[in-house]
């Protein structure tokens, strides 16, 4: 595996995610060679099952209980397999 893509987020607007996740099914690198951490940044509502991630084998959802930036993003490196980690924004 070549990339780990990481989102961190934290009550994400959900439609604004929706298209993030949208942009990322629809480029043309192999699912293969990339996997896909969502990290929810202790939402209120936890996002695991509000988003559909089946689309990817290598898809996953963690939860970072430790609210912050920095915590969610250390979640998504300790997680992460690829060569090189690639931040995301939610929106």
């Amino acid at each position: 595996m070549n990339l780990s893509i990481i989102i961190p987020t934290y009550n994400p607007r959900l439609d604004y995610l929706q298209i993030v996740l949208d942009g990322l099914r629809s480029q043309t690198l192999p699912i293969s060679q990339w996997e896909l951490i969502v990290v929810d940044n202790k939402s209120e509502h936890a996002l695991q099952g509000q988003i559909d991630l089946s689309w990817h084998q290598q898809a996953v959802v963690i939860r970072e209980e430790t609210l912050g930036l920095t915590p969610a993003r250390v979640a998504g490196f300790e997680h992460a397999r690829g060569e090189i980690n690639i931040l995301v924004d939610d929106d």
